[in-house]
Parts: structure tokens; sequence; C-alpha cells
């Protein structure tokens, strides 16, 4: 698979449409067009137009009745029984699950009982029916899983979470789904079939995206003894199709633990147009025709083919293949090989030492004359390999994980010969470091760690939890940092040598300086392999959550109900950490909303997520809430290049109205653009931090109509290398413990106002009571004050983390900077960088905020310069028992 790409804050565009604009140039550009047919694998025009070079299929079209199926279809299964069997060899079967026990299992494991399973002694299949599954508003009848055949109750690796085929952007509407063979003959196939349509997603975008005017129908096609499903799709036009041509596109959706292998030249004439991804346990392979590009964004692969004109009497059939292996990538391109009708020749060989402990990490890489590798052996519990390898002189040499690679060895391969037994690559021993972080009473905590190395190569991230988990490491010296967020100071650990063999014992302890009773650190935007432009495994996901000292975390997946919980129960943090499932609305008419907390739904597509085509955001917003008005809802980044809900109706701070034409949106003409009625809005982004001032602009407008709108932070985190949590929300629940958290708790502190939005300082403050004498929390009104009173303010940070300035702010306006003198080395700062209270004045009800800020980023750990925005404090000047509003 194509190497992955990340995004910073200039390049974020909307990431859905990043992946479809150079697709749909091609498609709006000739993909009705008669003179661009440049696809080698067409007919003459005199019948159906078929892409296909494979050798094990002819192209034919399948019967379309069930005269196999009628006949002696108990031979085979009972359909309406519980089978979960293995089959034998040479027996193959596709059926209704009716059971369960009959569904493959693994980490993305969601076919359904009344899905259809296609199986046989090697692999299994699960065709999807009703609705879709990635995305929201999507039909059935696509592949949602993929895995190798198991003795019933053994534990399955299935990683594929939803194949996706498209012919210029339709889709086909769901109308049958059935066996049209049911295996007794050697081959099973499943049919999926219904007219085109044009894809939600993409008509809200374009509306004038062109829907097929024709019938496809997928044959998913599984024979005996086959580790390969042929994907047959046929599109039969309803009238004269003209000159038109077709592009087959087919979506990989995986799983974001999948890494991406970039297959070389097998031999062929050209390198084969394949995907193919793998981890321990699981491998796959999609295979194309010529004249297919492979692309990868996130965790989705496209597999894009030539634009190819329909035959003369209206048919079009295109082949795919979908390859599972056993977790290596030899097992798919022996395969890719065998289904191209490559001359290929064999090899046999050990690693030497042989050395069992290492034996399953151990990777044997072949690399071609050309400097591109052509595949990877897993080398087994003896420490050998096997596989097919191209004509040609070949070098191999180990990998695995902390070990330098191994001496390089060269064989000559001959097509249809054997090289065995000559093959010896040396293996370095593994080596890397294991590591304990604990807090200042001795227990071990999660964090984050950034180890560097001495030559200058590139940091390295990794978490430490669970406790003393081996990282590998190459043997070198390194500098390891150990951090936990903003309230803790940060540990290193300088010359660190690793030697070979060594898993070096590091202990760190993290002092958590800066005091936050009864404040919850809140992260309610972030991204895992569940959004189609994030590739982080749902494990290291929550743990990369925890390691930022994250205890309540949302799911906000885009278009996809999402669920923290049961993974953070698996990798034993749930003393730490809390979470809520929820969901990122992602309308490019509406712009992108949070909402939760959501119900899970895995039989409907997007995991119940909302369908928001034709929306308009207050209609969105009450969508959201219809069956739970307890919901938080929250626009997302409201200004981000054109893309976000600000942007997208015009507003205007200056007058606090929308100035868009609804008709330029998709929607009716008297739709009101000014419903504004959530809960909150993302003053603070993690990407988009540019837009942080004109952000607060509108939300200051906004609470200056007396809008009681909540100013919230989210990291929108899809990568690693962007740290969760940054910025964060703070939220003044009066209890900080993440095990006595509950989603009403934090949903009320958000509705009132209770939130400090911050990139590092820790800021409480409050209007002095004349009552009591103590602050005010944010959200809160002071009443019968007026002329002048106080504002009190202290700020703490780290040590690490440099602050300068206090701003005060009224009705928007900054009325007072206060400096705070910074001696710029670490070790001179205090944790409290400000305390005292600030006189304002005040003859008329007003509200203030507080911003505190630095002007540097603080070194191996937070991704902006330290910021932090309190929500507004309201005064009653008048003592009329509420807040008049002052007004733009």
């Amino acid at each position: 698979m194509p190497r992955r790409f990340s995004y910073g804050s200039t390049t974020r565009l909307n990431r859905r449409l990043w992946i479809v604009m150079p697709l749909l140039g091609m498609v709006l550009g000739w993909g009705c067009s008669s003179d661009k047919r440049d696809s080698q694998d067409v007919t003459d025009g005199s019948g159906p137009a078929v892409i296909t070079d494979a050798v094990d299929s002819e192209g034919d079209a399948l019967p379309s009745g069930r005269e196999e199926v009628a006949a002696d279809l108990h031979n085979l299964y009972d359909p309406e029984a519980c089978d979960p069997r293995l089959l034998p060899p040479g027996q193959v079967r596709a059926k209704p699950i009716v059971c369960e026990e009959e569904l493959p299992g693994g980490p993305k494991a969601i076919g359904r009982v009344g899905d259809y399973l296609l199986e046989n002694n090697r692999v299994r299949f699960v065709v999807r029916a009703e609705t879709g599954h990635t995305f929201v508003g999507m039909d059935g009848g696509n592949v949602v899983d993929a895995d190798l055949a198991r003795t019933p109750g053994a534990e399955g690796e299935d990683s594929l979470q939803e194949i996706i085929p498209l012919f210029s952007f339709n889709s086909a509407a769901l109308e049958s789904l059935e066996i049209t063979h049911n295996g007794q003959s050697g081959e099973a196939v499943v049919s999926a079939q219904g007219p085109a349509e044009g894809v939600p997603y993409l008509v809200s975008l374009i509306p004038i995206l062109p829907v097929l005017d024709g019938i496809i129908t997928h044959e998913y096609l599984l024979k005996a003894d086959s580790n390969t499903l042929i994907l047959r799709t046929r599109i039969s036009w309803n009238g004269d199709p003209g000159n038109n041509s077709v592009m087959p596109i087919d979506g990989f959706f995986a799983s974001g633990a999948l890494d991406g292998f970039a297959v070389g030249n097998l031999g062929g004439e050209e390198p084969l147009p394949a995907l193919v991804s793998h981890r321990p346990g699981i491998s796959y392979g999609f295979l194309g025709s010529k004249g297919y590009a492979m692309t990868s964004f996130g965790a989705v692969a496209l597999a894009t083919g030539s634009s190819v004109p329909v035959g003369a009497d209206g048919q079009l059939v295109v082949e795919r293949f979908l390859v599972v292996g056993d977790g290596s990538v030899s097992a798919i391109t022996d395969e890719l090989a065998r289904l191209r009708g490559l001359d290929m020749g064999a090899i046999e060989g050990c690693v030497e030492p042989a050395d069992q402990a290492l034996a399953d990490g151990v990777e044997v890489v072949a690399v071609a004359e050309d400097g591109n590798e052509v595949t990877r052996f897993r080398v087994d519990e003896l420490g050998c390999f096997s596989g097919a390898l191209p004509p040609g002189t070949i070098l191999l040499h180990t990998v695995c994980p902390g070990c330098d690679p191994g001496q390089e060895t060269s064989v000559e391969v001959t097509g249809g010969d054997s090289v065995t037994g000559n093959v010896m690559v040396p293996s370095r021993e593994a080596s890397g470091i294991q590591v304990t972080v604990s807090g200042e009473d001795g227990g071990a905590i999660p964090a984050r760690l950034t180890v560097q190395p001495a030559d200058g190569g590139e940091t390295l991230t990794f978490f430490a939890w669970p406790p003393e988990r081996h990282l590998p490491l190459p043997p070198g010296t390194y500098d390891v940092f150990a951090s936990r967020g903003f309230e803790y100071e940060q540990a290193v650990l300088e010359n660190v040598e690793v030697q070979t063999g060594d898993s070096v014992l590091l202990a760190f302890e993290l002092e958590r300086s800066v005091d936050t009773p009864g404040a919850v650190a809140a992260e309610f935007h972030i991204h895992s392999e569940n959004s189609v432009d994030s590739f982080v495994p749902l494990p290291q996901r929550v743990r990369s959550i925890a390691a930022e000292g994250i205890e309540f975390a949302v799911a906000s997946e885009h278009d996809f109900v999402a669920d923290f919980g049961p993974t953070i129960e698996s990798e034993n943090l749930a003393q730490f950490l809390a979470a809520s499932p929820g969901v990122e609305v992602s309308s490019v008419q509406a712009g992108h909303m949070n909402c939760w907390p959501m119900e899970s739904q895995p039989d409907l597509s997007g995991n119940g997520a909302l369908a928001w085509f034709g929306l308009p955001p207050g209609t969105l917003v009450d969508a959201l809430a219809k069956d739970n008005s307890e919901r938080v809802i929250v626009v997302n980044h409201p200004r981000f290049q054109n893309e976000s809900t600000f942007d997208l109706i015009d507003f205007d701070p200056a007058d606090g109205l929308a100035h868009a034409d609804p008709e330029q949106l998709g929607f009716p003409a008297d739709t009101d653009l000014n419903q504004l009625h959530f809960d909150a809005m993302e003053v603070f982004n993690g990407i988009g931090d540019e837009d942080l001032d004109e952000q607060l602009a509108d939300w200051y407008a906004l609470l200056n109509l007396g809008r009681t709108i909540a100013a919230t932070a989210g990291g929108d985190s899809h990568t690693l290398d962007a740290f969760p949590g940054n910025p964060r929300n703070l939220l003044f629940l009066g209890q900080d413990d993440p095990a006595l958290l509950t989603v009403e708790a934090v949903n009320e502190a958000v509705r009132n106002q209770r939130v400090l939005v911050t990139s590092g300082p820790y800021v409480e403050a409050g209007l002095t009571s004349e009552s009591t004498g103590a602050p005010s929390l944010p959200g809160d009104l002071v009443s019968g004050v007026g002329g002048d009173i106080e504002l009190w303010i202290k700020v703490q940070a780290p040590t690490w983390m440099e602050v300068t300035e206090v701003v005060v702010i009224r009705n928007g306006v900054a009325e007072q900077v206060l400096a705070i003198d910074d001696p710029g080395e670490p070790e001179l700062r205090e944790v409290v960088r400000f305390d005292q209270s600030v006189p304002v004045q005040a003859d008329a009800d007003c509200w203030f905020v507080v911003r505190v800020q630095g002007t540097q980023k603080a070194p191996n750990l937070a991704n902006h310069i330290p910021r932090a925005i309190t929500n507004p404090f309201y005064l009653d000047a008048d003592g009329n028992g509420q807040f008049d509003a002052p007004g733009l």
C-alpha cells in the first residue's frame, strides 16, 4: 500500500474532499467522453467490455438464475440451520448467516445475522445486507469482513472494514441480495443488484455529478481451495449507451493497524496494480486490472481504474480480486503473481542464527535490481521461510523490531526453478527499552515518551503503557523524555546506551506540579482509524489520550458513531480515562459538529450516524437532539478555509447575522441560517489554531447578543504526532476522579460554561462576590455589584512552559494587558505565575473573559504556543437579577 500522509494546519482543507477532488476532475472531465478509451482490456465493441487480465477468470457473465441453488441445496447446507463448521478441502459454500457462531471475528468484524457468508477451507467473507457500514447513507451489498477460515470458537483476525465499489462515483441502490451459486459446482456466488445512484456525500458536494442510467450488479465469487474472492461487477445500460465510458473506483477501508506494502515489479511488463496491507495474523491484497492506480489516504486506499467505454450492447463487466493471507506479504504476492500468470521462481531459506525467541518478529525482505522491494517473507518458529520470487538477481536482508538490518545476501532466481537451502541471512538480536513512569505516590501512570537519537536521527514517540512494555530501538545512544500533559513536570534521562540484545529498564517519576482540584481535563475532538482520514489504531489512540493526562474523551469520528470505552477497558486505563461515544457530523453544507452521547448502532450505516444531507445548521442541530435532548452539540472549527459553519453561512460578527444565500448551499430559499442554537463552539482547534482570533470574535459577538454558548477546544488529532488534548478543556466539576465521571456531569458543565480552554496554562478566575468574598466560576452571574469591583486571577503552569501576559477582556474588547515576567530558564520559574485581584469598573451589565498566553512553543510537548481562554464571568451591575446583554 502506498505511504500514508499527515496533515498540518496549512493542508487540512476538507480532508474527504481532498480524496475525491482529483478523481472528480477525471470523472467530470472525461467520464462521459468517447475519445478517452485508454483501457487495454476491452472488447471490439460487439459485446460487453470486460476489464480483466487474470489467468483463472474468463470474464464471462455469471448465470442470473438460481438453477444450481434449487438443485440439491441441502447437500451442502441447510439455509435455515446454524452451521459454523470448518469446511473440508474441496468444498465451498455461500449461505445466509443465521447465528452469531457463523460470523468471523476480529478487530473489524461487523458482520451480522442476516448478512451472507462465502467460505471454503481457507478463507471467509461476509457480504453486508440492507445498509452499508463505513459511510452514512450508503446501501449494503459490499464485502465487510474477510478472514482466514478458522475452527469454530477460534479468535478471528478480520481487519477489513468495507470495500466500497463505485463507478464514476455511482453506487448500487440495493434492491436484491441473493445467492446465485451455493457452491455445489465448486463455486459460490452472492449477487447484489440495484440501479445506479449518486453517492449521497458526493451529490451534496457536487450536485451536477452524472448518475449512470443503468443497473449495477456485483457478483462475489469464491472457488474451492482458493484464498481469492473475485469481485465481478456488471453494468447494464438501460438505453443506448452512446459514447459513455465509466471509471471504476474501489474504496478499501481497513484497520489502521495494518501496514502498507508497495509492490514492486514481480517480473511482468509493469508493477502490479495492487494494494497490499498486513499485520501479524492477517494480510490482504487487492488487485485491479491494467491501468489501475492505487492511492492511500488515512485508513482508506483507493483503487482507480482507467475510464472504460461501455460495449455496444450496453454491457460492461469489471473484475477485481481480494486475496487473504496469513499475515505475511509473501502470501499475498505469491497469489497476485499466480493471478497474473507470471513466470516466478521459488526460494526456501532460513535466517542464521535461527533464534526462536525472535522468529515471530523477523521478516526477510526481497529487493529487486531496480531497488524496489518485491515481497517480504515472515520467518516461522524455526527461523525459515519460503515463497515465490521473480526471475533475476534478488538481494535479501532481515528486518525486525529493534534490530539492525541483517547482512545482504544475493540469490539468482530463474522462472520455474527453485533456490533451496543456500540462503542464510544473519539477524541481530532485538534491543530496546522497558519504561515505567510513576506518579508521586509510586503508582504507574500513562505517559508519553519522546526518544531522540544522539546522532540526530528521527525522533520517536512511544507511550509508556502498560508499564515495562518493551519498546524496540536499534542499538545506539538516546535522550529519553517522559511527559504527561500540562499539569506535570517532564523528566529526561540523557545518553541512554542501548546495546545489541539489551532491553534497558528505565524508570521515571513525574511531579504533578500544577494544582487543579475539582477540574477534569477533557478532549472533545479526536480521531482514530474509524475516521477515513486517520489511521491511528484504537489501542494506540486511547494510550495516546491517557498519556497526555486527559481524563474524559469523546469519540468524534467523521460521520461514524464510535466508542472508546471497550478499548479503554481492554487497555486497563479505566482508572485514568472515561469516555463517551460520539460523532463528528461532517456536513459539507452546514459544517462540522460534534455530538455526544450517541448510541452505536452497528446495523446502520455509519454505526447510526446522522444522514445530514440537505439539512441546514438549525435543522441539523434539531435532528441531533431529537432522540436525546441531553446531548451536547458543538460547532467544530467554525472558521476553517471556507469549509466550516460560520464561513459557509457567512456570519458577520459586526451584526451577528448570517449573510449567505441558502440556495447556494443547497437549501430552500426561505431557510433561516441564523438558527444557531447549539451548546458550544470550538474557538480553539489543534489544527486550525491560526483561526483562534477570528473564532473568538464570532463568539464574543454571540455573547454580546445574550447567547450563552460555551467556548470549547479540540485537539482534532488525526495522527500520533499531533498530540491529543492540545488544546484541551478543563471542566470545573468539583471532583476530578475519572472513575466517578458521568456524561451528565460533563454535559452540565459545558452547558453552564464552566470550561477553561487551554494549550498549557491553568487559569482560575472570578468576580468577587460582596456577600461571600469568594470568586465566581465561569458562567456564573454575580448580581448587584456595580462600579469598582475585583476580578481575581490565578495562573499556573509547569516550569517547562513560558507564560508572558494576562489580558482582561470586557464585552469582547481587551481592557487590560498585564505582563508576567518570565525568567526564561525552567529552573528559575515558579509554578504559580500570577495570583492577584485586578480592579475593573462596570456601570452596566457586562461580561469578562481572561486570556493568558506566552510566545514560545515548549519543546518535546506542545503543538502550539501556550494560550488559555476562560469562559465568561457575568456581571449584573444594576441588580435586577438577570444579565442584560450589551448588544453589538
